[in-house]
């Protein structure tokens, strides 16, 4: 907890040690994204299953003075995926879509600012997760739909996008494999920008054999 930065490596392979020593001493700005959630202690992984149920909680489970941590260890992890650091600084704003609503043929397009506030050039990995907020099988609180990296010198301010399509990234497998895709609310984070909107467009679903996960939907129905 007293750590101002840890610097995981991963299996960085035969180069791993000039990499890292070039991040240490500052020659190199680190841009990397943690790949998963680390918790805050020993047991904390297994009481939170990143769905939209409250009762994923069992503080019964987790062994005597659990309860005493308070209500911020329930479901805050130590890192998230996706946590970076860097030598300098972004921010984000004005994150807007060009529509409330999206139709089944459509597509919304979101586009926000991103700036290098600090002192140094640096690159910026912008990721953009969608959460699915009511459906018929609960869903995870948020999935990486897109991302991209790009590199900042200092106080340079970009417009970055991201293309909503129904089919790739607001559908999802059921328990065959089959894609399915629900009228309903979603909303949409980068950084710390949040939007909200709606697909009102017919429910669909496969109705030929099964898909792997990852297939768009080819036929829709009502």
């Amino acid at each position: 907890d007293q750590a101002q930065a840890v610097l995981w490596a991963g299996l960085p392979g035969f180069g791993g040690g000039q990499a890292l020593a070039e991040i240490i001493s500052g020659r190199v700005n680190p841009s990397g994204r943690l790949p998963f959630t680390y918790p805050q202690f020993a047991g904390q992984a297994s009481n939170y299953h990143h769905d939209n149920n409250e009762n994923s909680l069992e503080l019964s489970d987790f062994g005597a003075g659990f309860e005493n941590r308070g209500p911020k260890y329930k479901s805050t992890m130590l890192t998230d995926y996706g946590e970076g650091l860097s030598y300098t600084t972004f921010a984000y704003n004005n994150l807007q879509l060009t529509d409330s609503v999206l139709t089944g043929n459509g597509t919304i397009r979101a586009t926000v600012r991103v700036k290098n506030t600090g002192p140094r050039p640096g690159k910026e990995a912008v990721l953009w997760f969608l959460t699915d907020e009511i459906g018929r099988i609960t869903r995870p609180v948020r999935l990486l739909k897109h991302f991209e990296k790009q590199e900042f010198k200092p106080g340079e301010t970009r417009e970055l996008t991201f293309t909503i399509r129904p089919g790739p990234d607001l559908s999802y497998p059921d328990a065959e494999g089959r894609r399915q895709l629900e009228d309903g609310y979603f909303t949409l984070r980068v950084g710390n920008q949040k939007q909200r909107f709606r697909y009102a467009g017919p429910a669909a679903q496969t109705t030929t054999g099964s898909l792997a996960p990852g297939r768009e939907v080819e036929s829709v129905g009502k």
